[in-house]
């Protein structure tokens, strides 16, 4: 497939928002020239992602102690907040209120994130630990909140894979695997949520 005029703008505008041109200004106008000379769309996906790997790697590594920070600061949040979650959604107070309140976002909270339970208070949690992230690092915002993101996967995936290994001879822990493959895609997206929640505000007057 030959390259297209919309991939060319997705590819700089996806080239824009991690910063790319930065470091590389010549590369938007190689590819723009490419394009001209009828190259293909997988070379073009080629470079676009190589480049935004590379600028992303340089970026980490030039601001190491920012990026320990990051991490210490989401993973702190993480589990204090999924604590103080958990401590509340499952207190006397809070399940007496969701049954007697009339106030219907109150009943429906309750209804809603019990029976999730930890797992409720775990997304909630990563999604407040990507807007810390983002919200305290504005300047390297988008490179240390996928940074982050990407670290919960990895983290997850030891999980899955000794299910998936399991699951092979015992086929009871295929539930368990189909449960932790889909936290292991959620846990990424929720934390990028919060990221760009962090944008959307500090994009405002504050």
């Amino acid at each position: 497939m030959k390259m297209t005029p919309q991939m060319l703008a997705a590819a700089n505008w996806l080239l824009k928002v991690f910063k790319v041109p930065e470091s590389n200004p010549a590369l938007a106008g190689d590819l723009n020239e490419e394009y001209s000379g009828g190259q293909r769309a997988a070379w073009l996906w080629r470079q676009v992602l190589a480049a935004i790997a590379f600028t992303i790697a340089k970026e980490i590594y030039s601001h190491k102690l920012l990026t320990i920070r990051a991490f210490i600061a989401g993973e702190a949040t993480v589990w204090l907040s999924s604590w103080a979650l958990i401590r509340v959604l499952s207190s006397n107070w809070f399940r007496s209120f969701s049954h007697w309140s009339h106030w219907w976002l109150f009943s429906w909270i309750g209804w809603v994130l019990f029976p999730l339970g930890s797992v409720g208070a775990s997304m909630g949690a990563l999604m407040f630990a990507g807007w810390i992230v983002g919200r305290f690092h504005r300047e390297h915002r988008t490179t240390l909140v996928l940074f982050f993101a990407t670290l919960q996967f990895f983290l997850m995936t030891p999980e899955v894979s000794r299910l998936l290994v399991k699951s092979i001879e015992q086929p009871r822990f295929r539930p368990y695997l189909a449960f932790n493959m889909a936290l292991l895609l959620a846990c990424p997206i929720v934390v990028l949520l919060g990221g760009y929640l962090a944008r959307r505000r500090a994009e405002g007057p504050f």
